[in-house]
């Protein structure tokens, strides 16, 4: 095996492909990258078993192979070596890099006991993905690892549009858009909708890969698996989690009983005042009680720290049937945190009892909206 390679391009796609070779299991071949070079391509794979990492790269290959070798070590010696262009060969499991004056012998893994390498095939349908999207609804799903079905976003492309929706069974955030992004591509009869749950961690990575390289992420759905692919030539995958997902339209309002329409900075300015006072419970239960065009939101001293606020604000509009109510804050914090600061928002009630849920929009994020259960307000 005989790679000419350029050093710069090389120390990058090693430096991304790396990111995935961190196995909380410590076992020695998962923190190898595993060189395979064609004619005139090189890819670079790893894996830490939850998600995979190929990144393709440009290369003379006069004699193409196959290696394994410690990541880490490759980028170090990389890094090491002068000049624009690189020569690694092959000699049994070890490789030698050379360039100009210098060389550097790398100790390679036992290629054989790479896992099996099966990037997903049969691709349905590929959507444009934006970093500020993926947020929109990712911070909604569950942390709770018994939850394993909710660990995911839900992504369904259909003759409807496209949508993406998460939840933790506390709150809900769904984007849904009738026409799909430019620059997608369906590989499929939409008449069925093509759906599955994305893990979080491959939309974030994905996101951040993009950002990474000055790049566009790709979402791709396969039957039983996702990729995230960045510029052509890096890709991550993972499989799709399995397991029934909620009906989330279900929840989803089909009218609203009651209106408050304020301006966000001021709503979302208040929420992060009484959040950043309960820094350290468990829940941070508010109440909202409208009043006379204005909304009182407080906290109570009801975790015995001593803390107690009330915020006022003014002025608000209010249409239709408005009940107090009691919510989790965080849940109100972080769904307005996904809104822009210029213009108003939406607090929508489905009915006038207080115990229905509480949806979340603004014209400035068409598509979005965020449901926030909600409870009765305690007698005191």
């Amino acid at each position: 095996m005989e790679l000419i390679l350029n050093r710069e391009q090389t120390m990058k796609a090693v430096n991304v492909a790396g990111k995935f070779a961190e196995s909380p299991s410590g076992l020695k071949v998962l923190q190898g990258v595993f060189v395979s070079a064609g004619f005139g391509h090189v890819r670079l794979t790893t894996t830490d078993l939850s998600i995979w990492c190929q990144v393709e790269l440009d290369a003379q290959t006069p004699q193409p192979g196959t290696v394994l070798v410690p990541v880490r070590t490759l980028g170090k010696a990389l890094k090491s070596l002068p000049g624009s262009r690189v020569t690694l060969t092959k000699d049994g499991d070890d490789v030698n890099l050379t360039a100009g004056p210098s060389e550097v012998r790398v100790s390679g893994i036992d290629a054989d006991e790479y896992p099996e390498i099966n990037p997903p095939d049969g691709r349905l349908v590929q959507v444009p993905l934006h970093a500020s999207l993926v947020d929109s609804v990712a911070y909604a799903v569950s942390k709770d690892e018994t939850r394993y079905t909710l660990a995911g976003v839900r992504a369904e492309v259909g003759a409807a549009g496209f949508k993406l929706a998460a939840t933790d069974g506390q709150r809900l955030a769904r984007y849904q858009a009738a026409t799909l992004p430019p620059g997608s591509v369906v590989n499929a009869d939409l008449e069925e909708p093509v759906s599955g749950t994305v893990p979080v961690r491959l939309l974030n990575e994905g996101v951040r890969l993009a950002s990474q390289l000055d790049g566009t992420a790709t979402l791709e759905l396969y039957e039983k698996a996702s990729s995230i692919r960045v510029n052509g030539s890096a890709m991550i995958w993972a499989d799709l989690i399995e397991g029934q997902y909620p009906d989330y339209e279900q929840v989803m309002p089909a009218a609203y009983a009651g209106c408050v329409t304020m301006p966000k900075g001021m709503l979302g300015a208040a929420v992060s005042r009484l959040v950043a006072l309960t820094k350290g419970r468990h829940v941070v239960s508010g109440r909202l009680i409208p009043a006379d065009g204005q909304v009182v939101l407080s906290i109570a001293d009801d975790a015995g720290d001593g803390v107690s606020a009330v915020e006022h604000l003014s002025p608000c509009g209010i249409q239709g049937s408005v009940p107090a109510c009691g919510l989790n804050l965080r849940h109100l914090h972080d769904a307005l945190e996904r809104l822009p600061d210029a213009g108003p928002v939406h607090l929508k009630f489905s009915d006038d009892t207080g115990v229905h849920p509480l949806a979340i929009e603004s014209p400035g994020r068409q598509g979005l909206v965020a449901i926030v259960m909600v409870q009765p307000m305690k007698k005191t």
